[in-house]
């Protein structure tokens, strides 16, 4: 009787309460552990299914870039389009001449010998030391190259085949730039002279001395030695590397234009594809490719196993050791109306194949030996 406890009412309806709540709580816990499994299996079976009837392939997009380039040592005299700017047939893009004209027939009809010297000993002066520079700059990048390609293969995920070609290609660019350079120090002593010979001559006035081509004006030549670039297909500009009253020397760009048309761009996708999965890329199957969540294109194959390429490092998984690939070619369907944003060049897109729709060829090539 002494442990004996009276409960009152108030204090058994608390504890019904809270085993009411203890009941709801684990009730609730029980259902969302319910549902998180049933996503989880449901996603589970989904990717066991999609991996079934699907396959994925990471590639990119080429598409053929109209460079315009110098075809000699040339000034731009106007720029007519813009970055962006879309170019129809007939239409003007720029206006040049060649500095040749400017230098050997323009200076001879209205200058003293002495100035036609000088002038041209400074432009085939800055024309060397741009083209020091442009060696100069292509020494770094193979050296850079070289550095890349010396560390991968150390990790063993490369061969000494192309670090060979680009120490091949360094020390020739080397001995071009020793040999611009003796160049460029025999027109300096040539400058020096010319110097001299300007100074004896009595002209000391600068705005005759260093007449900039960016002072020359089109209605001071005759017509038949300007010249006029005029687009023959309709495109886009995507890239400008000169402007107006520019200097241009020979090979190097001025526009960049992509054409509107797909056969003229000629575009393309590689995808990265692994051995095993090759057989499901025979030539004309049907493909996806997806560009984004919104827009998914239709492709087919057109070669089969291209080539054999390494895979690119932002592609590769730490967890496979799958270094080299096979690089099948794909190509769109006619017919579909694609944003220009979607074929730029090199931009990532997806390639999907469902193993149903492969084609089954009979025409396969074999090698006799």
């Amino acid at each position: 009787m002494k442990n004996f406890m009276f409960k009152t009412p108030e204090r058994q309806a608390e504890i019904e309460y809270i085993r009411k709540k203890q009941t709801q709580r684990i009730a609730k816990q029980q259902v969302i552990f319910i549902s998180l499994f049933v996503l989880f299996m449901a996603g589970l079976i989904y990717y066991i299914v999609y991996k079934q009837y699907y396959l994925e392939f990471p590639g990119y997009v080429h598409a053929n870039v109209q460079k315009i380039r110098a075809a000699g040592d040339l000034i731009v005299f106007d720029m007519n389009k813009s970055i962006g700017d879309i170019v129809i047939p007939g239409d003007t893009v720029f206006s040049y001449m060649y500095l040749d004209y400017l230098i050997e027939q323009e200076n001879v009809n209205k200058e003293v010998d002495v100035l036609i010297n000088y002038r041209k000993t400074i432009l085939e002066y800055e024309e060397v030391s741009n083209q020091i520079k442009i060696k100069k700059d292509k020494i770094a990048e193979l050296q850079k190259d070289i550095a890349k390609e010396t560390h991968n293969i150390q990790l063993g995920i490369s061969t000494n085949i192309y670090k060979l070609d680009l120490e091949r290609q360094l020390r020739e660019v080397q001995i071009d730039l020793q040999m611009q350079e003796r160049v460029l120090g025999l027109l300096g002593k040539q400058l020096k002279d010319v110097n001299v010979a300007l100074e004896k001559s009595g002209i000391e006035d600068p705005d005759i001395q260093m007449q900039h081509l960016t002072h020359l004006r089109k209605k001071d030549f005759n017509r038949d030695v300007l010249r006029f670039y005029v687009s023959s297909d309709s495109a886009i500009v995507t890239k400008m590397s000169a402007a107006k009253k520019f200097r241009v020397f020979r090979s190097e760009d001025i526009v960049y234009m992509q054409p509107l048309d797909v056969h003229l761009s000629n575009i393309y996708i590689t995808a990265y594809v692994p051995f095993e999965d090759v057989k499901y890329c025979t030539h004309g199957t049907p493909a996806e490719l997806v560009v984004s969540n919104e827009i998914c294109l239709e492709a087919y194959v057109a070669v089969q196993g291209a080539e054999v390429v390494e895979l690119p490092p932002n592609l590769q998984s730490n967890f496979s050791r799958e270094i080299m690939v096979s690089q099948t070619i794909f190509r769109l369907k006619e017919g579909q109306d694609i944003p220009f944003w979607c074929l730029s060049e090199g931009a990532p897109v997806k390639v999907r194949i469902r193993k149903t729709d492969v084609k089954k060829k009979s025409d396969v090539i074999n090698i006799h030996t």
